[in-house]
C-alpha cells in the first residue's frame, strides 16, 4: 500500500525539539502534489462569448523540505460521472494531453480549460470534476485529499455595489468600503457586528448574494442557518441584508442579520 504522508502530520513533526547534536531531517519522505482547493467557482458574466480558467496544480508539502530534483509529472483525468458541464457546449480543452508539468525549481502548474460563458444559466451552474491519477515521479505521491478539485462555472448578470457603505450602531455608523474583485465578486473592509474590523467576501448572482469568505475562515468559519453559507438581497434602498449569518467558534454571532447602507 502507497503511504501517504498527511501535513497535520508533518506539523507535528515540527513542534519537536532536538539538540545541537541531534541533526535531523524534518518533512515528509515524499513530495505531495495535488490540487490545493477541493472546489473552486468561475463567475463570468453571461455576456462573455469566450474565456479561459486555468487550474493550479501545486506541491503541496517537500520532502525533506526542499523542492524536487526532477520534473514532477502528474496525469489527471474528468471525472465522468460527476461532471454536469458539457464538452463542445460549456467548455474545451485547451491541450491534448491529459497530464501538467511541474517543472524543476517551480512550485505549480495549470491545467488551461477554454469556456463559453454565453450558454451559462446563472441559475444552474454546471460543473468540472477532475481527478489526478498518476504522478510521474520519484519522489512524488499524490495527497489522498488533495486528488480531487470541482470547478464550478457560474454565470452572474452585470453586477454593480461597489462603493461606500456604513452600518448603523449605537455608537455611531461604521464605514464600509466594497471592492469589486471579480465579475460578481466583492470584498468588503468591515465585518459587522465585530469590534474589530475584519474583511469578508460575497458574491453577487443576479441580485442573490452570497457571504463566500472572510478574514478568519479558516479558523472560525462563517456558515449560514439554513444554507451551507449565508444569503442576502439588495433593498430598493440599494442597501444590502444578510440574514442567518454565524460564525463558528463565537458564542454570541449565531443567526445574525444585519444591513449595511450606501452613502
Amino acid at each position: 500500500m502507497k503511504k501517504v504522508f498527511l501535513l497535520s502530520i508533518f506539523s507535528l513533526f515540527t513542534l519537536a525539539s532536538c539538540s545541537d547534536d541531534d541533526v535531523t531531517s524534518l518533512g515528509p519522505t515524499s513530495t505531495i502534489v495535488g490540487f490545493p482547493e477541493d472546489q473552486t467557482t468561475y463567475n463570468f458574466l453571461t455576456d462573455v462569448t469566450e474565456a479561459q480558467i486555468d487550474v493550479p496544480v501545486n506541491l503541496i508539502s517537500y520532502a525533506n523540505e526542499t523542492f524536487p530534483s526532477n520534473d514532477v509529472v502528474v496525469s489527471w483525468e474528468v471525472n465522468t460521472a460527476e461532471t454536469t458541464a458539457v464538452e463542445g457546449v460549456d467548455f474545451d480543452f485547451v491541450q491534448t494531453s491529459t497530464s501538467t508539468t511541474i517543472t524543476q525549481g517551480n512550485s505549480a502548474a495549470l491545467i488551461p480549460f477554454k469556456v463559453y460563458p454565453i450558454v451559462f444559466d446563472p441559475a444552474d451552474p454546471k460543473q468540472i470534476v477532475l481527478d489526478m491519477t498518476v504522478v510521474d515521479s520519484n519522489n512524488a505521491i499524490i495527497g489522498a485529499q488533495y486528488q480531487k478539485v470541482t470547478i464550478i462555472l457560474q454565470g452572474v448578470c452585470p453586477s454593480y455595489l461597489a462603493g461606500e457603505y456604513y452600518i448603523n450602531f449605537a455608537s455611531g455608523p461604521q464605514d464600509i468600503t466594497i471592492e469589486e474583485i471579480g465579475p460578481g465578486q466583492y470584498r468588503a473592509s468591515y465585518f459587522p457586528t465585530f469590534a474589530s474590523v475584519y474583511w469578508w467576501e460575497f458574491s453577487d448572482v443576479c441580485g442573490d448574494l452570497v457571504i463566500t469568505d472572510w478574514q478568519y475562515q479558516s479558523g472560525n468559519a462563517i456558515y449560514g442557518t439554513s444554507t451551507p453559507m449565508p444569503h442576502g438581497v439588495i433593498n430598493g434602498d440599494g442597501s444590502l441584508t444578510f440574514s442567518g449569518v454565524n460564525v463558528t467558534g463565537v458564542s454570541w454571532y449565531v443567526n445574525l442579520t444585519w444591513t449595511i447602507y450606501p452613502y
